[in-house]
């Protein structure tokens, strides 16, 4: 077989389609599929391309401008406390406390309502829009009352005021970001940093007062011990007035080395640490009494202080504090969001309740262990005093004023100094409550930004053509589900029980022409066989139906061929020029040739001839005079003869099934050797299916683009269903640039096109 012909034989997906042409092929897109949807489809893509800008656009110029300031802030670090001094708050040890923690703990309190409400207050949010509320309506009984009193004005105020604030720790560093979005400049800003401010000054006051209270009721403990070292010095003042010993401490060799008074010595130092340690374990018991968890908290940061608790007990407290701010801020998010009837918001308010009873039990447990340390220190204090007392006796003996002396020399000395060491402890309290400050630094102040963070134009532009090409694209592909028409030869032969005898270029495609006939010109450019066509032109169509005779005479190999039917299943896909340039192919071999318009409804052949036809085959059908009256040569072609339709007629049928017909047929077959006959489109009336059997030979012309699947499948069935000898099928006006068409004409078809294009 020739290589440059289309393969006679029919795949294996058209096999699928011989017996039953209404199945349905399933196939995945191919690449190739893929881009010939798009190439079809393109206004539509463009289009939606084009509305997505516009639309975004649109949105963009009727957005209220918003101008966002931005401030950055630090998370101060655990060793905050660079004087080295003690303090009695409950941050003094942060490291009970991870980073994450922490950050997160921030985040919700700078988003907390208490901190909105006092900056919605200070910078009169409620009276400037969008956070004003209408006095009429739901809000119309809340109008007169101050935020603080109006629960549905406060939480739909909170609600606009929070949708413009957005808090968030920036990963992997100590800051955290506080940005506010609003139409003034200058208010977005003023707003942040008073956010910031309220924070900062709430924070301070709050750990100064928890400081202050631990260390009030620490001054008066030292008040009593200042009376204590008072009543010590005027003792050992007035012994050594009645016993003259000036100057005896200390100062003889015989005290000096006297074991017993050394132990006294030692004794009376217990007791005062003793002595010392009890009255820290009844400080922790009066803090232990008021309840306070974040007071109780702050214990943790002077194990001087509270020596005996604990730590794992004091990190389960704090834990079970830090879950109950979180649940409190759910719970007040949600209230503000779904109202007091939520059913999530009784769950939430039943792990409210069982956090606090866990802290409850927490602050007792460390109650009972404070207890029990305080009892153990008064126990050790009477040990230690009665021995002390037991010591004393025996010196006594020994010395007795000599020792007495000593003594109280040093219980004066001992007294003293836990004064003092409570009095610098205290103050060093005071003095780093007061420097301490808060927990964070302001590193980035907001500032009043020139122009508006929204809207976005790049980004909503960029949006916009993303979602009008999302768009396109699905509406390409989905348009594509309804168009049926057959694209392709690789379509065509998927669905055609029949081999493609050939494709025909698409000229009119590169020349634009505005003839709605197709190729019906260009058979006037044909004379006597010899091509006066514009070369490329005819050298494309030429090739083209050559090779189609070629393949037709291949395929009937062995046969009587002597008529064809030429016919299409839609009108304009180029029938009757194809059997006007097949017809001509014919005769550039020196056979005689008859084209025969057999269309009698509608003449077609002869008026692409360019004769002026007023009788025909109607006429001679009817009985009027003989053929050869009516039979005209071509006007261009040698060898080619033209048989018009004549009269029109609106039911020719009787005339095709008449024997009139077949006599006629035969009568013909003796003077010319192929009669090609140009018939209606088998999908709109029955002329074809009676006159098929006729014939030895039909071709179905299709036009790539044009012809939908489902007529193509109807044409073949009822071809074949009227017992005609279908031979193939012609694929009319195929691109030129098209790959079916190289692949049946290779590099002919693509240098044709290329000199075409260029010419």
């Amino acid at each position: 077989m020739n290589p440059l012909l289309p393969d006679a034989r029919p795949g294996p997906k058209a096999m699928e389609h011989y017996g039953g042409f209404g199945s349905t092929i399933h196939e995945e897109l191919s690449m190739g599929d893929v881009s010939r949807v798009l190439r079809r489809q393109r206004p539509v893509i463009l289009w939606s391309i084009l509305a997505g800008l516009a639309l975004a656009l649109l949105s963009s110029l009727l957005m209220t401008p918003n101008y966002r300031s931005v401030a950055h802030v630090e998370l101060k670090s655990a060793d905050g406390n660079k004087l080295g001094l003690s303090d009695f708050s409950p941050e003094s040890d942060s490291g009970a406390d991870d980073l994450g923690t922490n950050l997160s703990t921030l985040t919700e309190m700078l988003h907390s309502d208490g901190l909105a409400m006092e900056t919605i207050q200070q910078n009169n949010l409620e009276a400037v829009d969008p956070y004003k509320t209408s006095k009429i309506g739901k809000f119309a009984a809340e109008a007169d009352l101050p935020l603080a009193d109006a629960p549905l004005r406060r939480i739909e105020v909170l609600k606009r005021f929070k949708s413009n604030l957005n808090v968030k720790p920036l990963p992997g560093t100590r800051l955290v970001q506080i940005s506010f979005d609003d139409r003034d400049p200058k208010r977005s800003a003023a707003v942040v940093n008073s956010l910031i401010g309220i924070y900062i000054s709430d924070y301070i006051a709050r750990h100064y007062s928890s400081a202050v209270q631990a260390s009030d009721w620490l001054q008066k403990q030292i008040e009593d011990l200042k009376q204590q070292v008072a009543v010590s010095n005027k003792q050992v003042t007035d012994f050594e007035k009645e016993n003259g010993f000036f100057g005896f401490v200390g100062t003889g060799s015989d005290n000096a080395q006297n074991p017993l008074l050394q132990k006294l010595v030692a004794l009376n130092q217990s007791v005062v640490q003793a002595e010392s340690e009890r009255i820290q374990k009844e400080a922790i018991i009066k803090l232990l009494a008021t309840r306070d968890p974040e007071l109780i908290v702050g214990l943790g940061s002077n194990p001087q202080v509270l020596n005996g608790v604990a730590g794992t007990d004091l990190a389960v407290l704090q834990s079970l504090r830090l879950q109950e701010a979180q649940l409190k801020a759910q719970y007040s998010d949600m209230e503000s969001k779904y109202g007091s009837r939520y059913p999530t918001l009784v769950e939430t308010k039943s792990q409210m309740a069982s956090i606090q009873s866990s802290i409850a039990r927490a602050v007792d447990n460390l109650r009972s262990r404070a207890e029990n340390d305080y009892s153990l220190a008064a126990k050790n204090e009477s040990m230690l005093k009665q021995t002390y007392d037991q010591n004393v006796a025996d010196a006594n003996k020994l010395n007795d004023k000599a020792t007495q002396f000593q003594l109280l020399s040093k219980e004066a000395e001992g007294n003293r100094a836990l004064y003092e060491g409570l009095r610098t402890k205290l103050r060093e309290a005071e003095v780093a409550a007061s420097v301490r400050g808060a927990n964070i630094t302001i590193v980035d102040r907001a500032l009043p930004m020139p122009t508006p963070s929204s809207p976005n134009y790049p980004l909503n532009l960029s949006l916009g053509l993303g979602a009008g090409l999302l768009f396109g694209l699905g509406a390409a592909f989905y348009r594509n589900r309804g168009d049926h028409t057959l694209e392709t030869v690789e379509a065509m032969e998927a669905v055609s029980p029949v081999p493609i005898l050939g494709a025909v270029p698409s000229l009119t495609r590169l020349k634009q022409a505005s003839s709605p006939r197709g190729l019906a010109s260009s058979v006037g450019r044909v004379i006597n066989g010899h091509s006066q066509r514009i070369e490329n032109e005819d050298r494309l169509s030429l090739e083209a139906y050559r090779q189609i005779r070629a393949s037709i005479l291949i395929n009937t190999a062995g046969a009587a061929l002597r008529t064809i039917l030429v016919t299409s299943p839609m009108n304009g896909d180029g029938k009757s020029n194809s059997v006007i340039e097949l017809a001509s192919a014919f005769a550039f071999s020196g056979a005689r040739v008859l084209a025969l318009d057999s269309d009698l409804r509608r003449a077609e052949v002869d008026t692409r001839s360019g004769k002026n036809t007023q009788k025909g085959l109607s006429d001679l059908l009817a009985g009027e005079g003989d053929a050869n009256d009516f039979i005209q040569p071509h006007s261009s072609v040698a060898n080619l003869f033209v048989l018009p339709s004549g009269s029109s007629l609106e039911s020719p049928l009787l005339l095709i099934e008449s024997p009139r017909f077949r006599q006629l047929l035969e009568n013909l077959k003796r003077n010319f050797d192929f009669i090609l006959i140009d018939s209606p489109p088998v999908s709109f009336f029955a002329d074809v299916s009676v006159m098929a059997p006729m014939m030895d030979a039909t071709v179905l012309v299709v036009r790539a683009g044009v012809t939908p699947k489902q007529a193509f499948q109807r044409s073949c069935r009822a071809l074949l269903d009227s017992g005609s000898k279908l031979l193939g099928v012609i694929v009319n006006d195929v691109a030129l640039d098209s790959s079916n068409f190289y692949g049946y004409y290779g590099y002919h078809g693509k240098d044709a096109a290329s000199s075409y294009a260029k010419n």
